[in-house]
């Protein structure tokens, strides 16, 4: 299981992603047949992007650039709290959070990825 995710809160129009802010550090390669499941917390308003896709356009020893080929995008209204169930269909994810106006006292991010077949494609 790979997790994802920051409780650290965000200023005004911050941004977070876990590319560079999460372990592992870079873009995580997935396997086929998996799920991203976890939580969203935030005291103010931002949007949510899931980013998949398949091709490495560079590679060094710790970074991948990536055609990113499909993004979810969710919008989030501060207060609420949800629930994040995306199926993963692309060898490789990233998620990232823009925040609202105004400064986050409370962010909680918090994804794993999740078997839920056998590993193999089709």
């Amino acid at each position: 299981m790979l997790f994802l995710g920051t409780t650290t809160p965000l200023g005004s129009a911050g941004t977070w992603d876990s590319s560079v802010n999460s372990y592992p550090g870079y873009v995580a390669q997935t396997n086929y047949q998996m799920t991203l499941q976890g939580t969203l917390f935030s005291d103010h308003d931002g949007t949510l992007y899931i980013d998949q896709g398949g091709q490495v356009i560079t590679q060094t020893q710790y970074a991948l650039t990536v055609d990113w080929d499909y993004t979810i995008t969710i919008a989030y209204t501060g207060g609420t709290g949800i629930t994040i169930n995306e199926p993963v269909n692309s060898p490789y994810i990233r998620l990232r959070y823009l925040n609202g106006s105004s400064a986050q006292t409370a962010f909680r991010l918090l994804c794993s990825l999740n078997d839920t077949g056998s590993g193999e494609p089709g």
